[in-house]
């Protein structure tokens, strides 16, 4: 095998890591979000937040 032949698997394997990373940034940015909102009632009686 030569250098040539063996380029397109090297990308092909890297394309797949950087979809992985982005989906796991993805999965930690919404669970991330989901976890502020059943926090909220708990902060706002700790913190005396408000809505106003």
């Amino acid at each position: 095998m030569t250098a040539d032949e063996q380029a397109p698997t090297r990308i092909g394997r890297y394309r797949w890591v950087i979809c992985a990373l982005l989906f796991f940034a993805l999965t930690i940015n919404y669970v991330d979000r989901q976890v502020l909102g059943v926090l909220k009632p708990h902060l706002e009686t700790e913190l005396g937040w408000s809505e106003t």
